[in-house]
C-alpha cells in the first residue's frame, strides 16, 4: 500500500480436485516356513500384493473403475498344478446404487500331471468371477473375499481362489487315457503286456445265495 494513492488487492480462489487412486501395490505382512535345525519355524516377511481400497471406493466411487495388472501365481499349489508364467487379470468394480458389483476374469496356462500316465500336462483355464458388496458385507466376519481390517480387498489372493475352483482336482492328457500298465509301468497304449487273467475269489458258501441272485 501506498500512502495517498488508491490500493486495490484482489484474490483468487482456485480449487484443486485430487485424483482418487483406489487400486495398487500395497505391502502386505505374511509368514513363510522355515527350518532351524529340527524346528520347524514362521519367518515373517513383507510381499507386496495389487489391493484395491474397496471401503474407500463405497464411500466415495461414484464412476466406474477398471483396472488391468499383472499377477505372479508361481508360488501357489493348485492341488498339485501350477500356473508359472504370470497372468495378466482385468478387475473392475461399478457403483450400484448401494451396491458395488466387482469382475475379475482373467487366462493362465496350467501345468500339471496326468493323474493315469503321469505325463505333463498343459490346458488353459479362464477365470470370470462376480460379486456383488454393500458397506455392512466389510464388517461380516463371515465375507468370503480376502478383506483386511483396513477394507482392502486382495485381488491376488482373490484371483488364486478363484483359479483353486476352477482348475480340476484330477488333470487328464486325454479323457481315454487308459494309465500305466501294473506289469511293465509303461503307457498301456504303448506297452505289449498280455493281459493277465485275474483268478476268480472262493465265494463264502454262506453267500453263496447272494451270487446267484446277481447270476
Amino acid at each position: 500500500f501506498v500512502p495517498g494513492t488508491d490500493s486495490w488487492l484482489t484474490f483468487s480462489v482456485m480449487k484443486t480436485e485430487e485424483k482418487i487412486n483406489f487400486f495398487g501395490f500395497l505391502p502386505v505382512l505374511v509368514l513363510t516356513k522355515g527350518c532351524v535345525g529340527a524346528i520347524l519355524t514362521k519367518q515373517p516377511f513383507m510381499r507386496c500384493t495389487m489391493q484395491f481400497d474397496l471401503r474407500k471406493f463405497i464411500v466415495s466411487g461414484t464412476k466406474p473403475y477398471a483396472a488391468e495388472f499383472q499377477c505372479d501365481l508361481s508360488a501357489k499349489d493348485f492341488a498339485g498344478a501350477r500356473i508359472e508364467q504370470p497372468v495378466t487379470a482385468r478387475f473392475e468394480a461399478v457403483p450400484d446404487g448401494e451396491e458395488i458389483r466387482m469382475t475379475l476374469r482373467a487366462n493362465a496356462l496350467v501345468h500339471g500331471e496326468c493323474a493315469r500316465c503321469l505325463d505333463p500336462v498343459e490346458r488353459e483355464e479362464t477365470v470370470q468371477a462376480e460379486w456383488t458388496v454393500r458397506e455392512r458385507d466389510l464388517d461380516d466376519p463371515d465375507f468370503d473375499l480376502p478383506l483386511n481390517e483396513k477394507g482392502h480387498l486382495d485381488v491376488d489372493e482373490w484371483l488364486a481362489q478363484e483359479f483353486m475352483f476352477q482348475i480340476p482336482t484330477v488333470l487328464l492328457c486325454s479323457a481315454d487315457c487308459a494309465g500305466l500298465c501294473p506289469v511293465c509301468g509303461k503307457k498301456k497304449a504303448k506297452c505289449t503286456c498280455q493281459p493277465t487273467e485275474q483268478a476268480e475269489a472262493p465265494v463264502d458258501p454262506r453267500l453263496a445265495i447272494l451270487k446267484s441272485l446277481l447270476n
